[in-house]
């Protein structure tokens, strides 16, 4: 049956339930029940059995769809060992060694987040904490601390693509390459993509133009301003620091306890498959998700034995954390797997080839990224899951970008800085709740001080993306969005701010 616009249906109703429960998951299953309960006529008994028998089993059972699932169950053992061992909490304390003016405490900030990029989660309840004295001590508010943490924790995780963002993506473009015969692989995609993440690499780029150049504006500058007169902390209820890890004896841990792990993750991962010419050539889907469970094992291990030596955990409690690492990623299996569901059901509906007449006739090419960015924006802001907008988005953007032919890494790398930018702003996000905790500021601060920055580096992707699409995704593109981020912070601190250096030497005289 041709459906029509029935047939984004289970898609319009996932984005309004996600709205509603904010719980991805629910969404997904709902809405691609009810998009086979319109295909069943109704009866809801032939629509669950379908949602089983066609759609549930065929993409558990499917194999490319079983390796990413355990690829990610052994990510999350490897990223919950990185988080309790202390190997990042001796290194991003050691870097704060050398800070002594209010630039250097921002950038020791920075640092710490970035080097928290296994996670983004964790990122801000273990970098804050360590960071938050030293911002306090340089006279640096908790909201630009805050804002520094966010802007490192997800922006930072999504660019490193060995990891579960990575894993997920990757997941999510395999099904769609798959349905519509594209042979590129996943890796070389994602790859391909990188350079054109715009919102993730300008947003990192803010933290340092704005720590350096002194220019702030809007609500982050009265911030600063109310910092430097002395307090520091916004006025109202503050909430406490998130403990990193009461059980562990983080002053016996070492930096080498996050680094030798990784290395021995990467060196795994290059030792299997170099000879094969990665990452220069693109290698078996297989034997890559293969490699890259043997990296995270062997990592773990590492990371378990230097846990041991330097009597940081008992080899019995580290091992049990291990485990709650593999359990914790039952969230994100479950998500990947119903993602999946709804892409198909969307599919059998015929809701791409829909969306793909609708735009042929009536959107130039160039623009669809501008459409993409903004319509998974608008998603993730309002559903506070960057997550479950890729896995919504993805099923259109593929399509559509094949049917206009626009460049595809292009379209993806839409999806991704539009999910991203929305949860950066969203106040039900994640990451906005625990960037706020970490660096022991309330919510409402956080977001109010926040928003106009990301709001700005959001513009300008807007403009980046266009461009991107106008010149038909040329990698040069990235220059002329940093260009405009540099310029569009000096004219707003211009006219909605003022230098803080200025301020700041009134105020210690």
């Amino acid at each position: 049956m041709d459906y029509g616009i029935l047939s984004l249906f289970p898609i319009a109703l996932t984005i309004v339930i996600a709205m509603w429960l904010k719980n991805i998951s629910i969404a997904l299953f709902v809405g691609a029940f009810a998009g086979l309960l319109v295909m069943a006529g109704g009866n809801p008994f032939n629509a669950m059995m379908s949602y089983v028998v066609d759609h549930l089993v065929p993409n558990m059972t499917d194999s490319y769809c079983a390796e990413v699932l355990v690829l990610l169950i052994f990510i999350g053992g490897f990223v919950k060992l990185l988080e309790v061992s202390g190997g990042a909490h001796a290194f991003a304390s050691s870097v704060t060694k050398f800070v002594n003016s209010r630039a250097k405490a921002q950038m020791a900030g920075w640092v710490a987040g970035i080097m928290v990029f296994f996670s983004d989660i964790g990122s801000p309840i273990i970098a804050g904490p360590i960071v938050q004295p030293l911002t306090d001590k340089m006279k640096v508010s908790r909201e630009k601390l805050a804002w520094i943490l966010d802007t490192t924790a997800s922006p930072l995780s999504i660019l490193v693509p060995f990891l579960g963002w990575g894993a997920y993506i990757m997941g999510l473009m395999g099904t769609e390459f798959k349905a519509a015969g594209i042979e590129t692989a996943e890796w070389d995609m994602l790859l391909q993509v990188w350079p054109f993440q715009y919102y993730a690499l300008l947003s990192l780029l803010m933290v340092p133009l704005v720590a350096f150049t002194k220019k702030e504006f809007g609500p982050m500058h009265k911030a600063e301003m109310r910092a430097l007169r002395g307090q520091v902390a916004p006025d109202g209820h503050v909430a406490e620091a998130v403990k990193i890890d009461t059980d562990a004896k983080l002053e016996n841990s070492r930096p080498m306890v996050m680094i030798i792990p990784l290395l021995v993750m990467i060196g795994t991962l290059c030792l299997m498959l170099c000879p094969q010419g990665f990452p220069f050539k693109s290698v078996d889907g297989d034997q890559l998700r293969g490699a890259l469970i043997a990296g995270f094992v062997f990592g773990a291990a590492a990371n378990i034995i230097l846990v041991v030596i330097f009597k940081i955990k008992s080899f019995k409690k580290i091992c049990m954390d291990y485990v709650a690492g593999l359990e914790s990623i039952a969230s994100v299996f479950i998500t990947l797997l119903l993602a999946w569901v709804l892409s198909s059901v969307t599919k059998a509906m015929g809701g791409p080839e829909f969306v793909v007449n609708m735009l042929q006739d009536n959107v130039p090419a160039w623009t669809l990224p501008v459409i993409i960015f903004i319509a998974s924006a608008v998603i993730s802001f309002s559903t506070g899951s960057s997550w479950g907008t890729f896995s919504i988005m993805m099923t259109i953007a593929v399509p559509a970008a094949l049917a206009l032919n626009a460049p595809m890494h292009l379209a993806i790398a839409a999806v991704l800085s539009g999910g991203l930018f929305g949860d950066h702003c969203s106040p039900i996000s994640d990451t906005t709740i625990l960037s706020a905790n970490g660096a022991r500021c309330d919510l409402l601060s956080h977001v109010k001080t926040q928003l106009p920055y990301a709001l700005m580096v959001g513009v300008v992707t807007i403009i980046t993306f266009a461009i991107a699409g106008l010149t038909k995704a040329n990698v040069a593109v990235l220059t002329v969005g940093i260009g405009l981020l540099v310029v569009t912070v000096m004219a707003l601190s211009k006219i909605w701010g003022k230098h803080v250096a200025e301020e700041e030497m009134t105020n210690i005289a």
